[in-house]
């Protein structure tokens, strides 16, 4: 891997990536917790593959809430996942 790129760990299956080819999950300033396609909304921020399995098993073990320390609201998966769907 070239270290110049900013390197990020899935929080769903733990493997290093690129942080530009991950799906990045924000707590924002508000403290609620929102997709950030663009990757630049301020907050504390956790990241996911972009796959079904990652997502389902993030949010299957708290994974998120974890790593955001907030827990998402109860759509939060389904919306993950139509942007997982619109992305491919």
């Amino acid at each position: 891997m070239n270290t110049n790129q900013p390197i990020r760990t899935c929080i769903g299956c733990g493997q290093k990536r690129f942080k530009y080819e991950l799906l990045r999950i924000v707590r924002t300033l508000e403290k609620k917790v929102e997709i950030d396609l663009k990757a630049k909304k301020p907050g504390r921020a956790a990241y996911l593959c972009y796959n079904a399995d990652c997502i389902e098993t993030a949010s299957r073990k708290k994974r998120i809430n974890n790593g955001l320390k907030i827990a998402p609201s109860l759509g939060f998966r389904d919306e993950l996942l139509r942007v997982l769907h619109g992305r491919n």
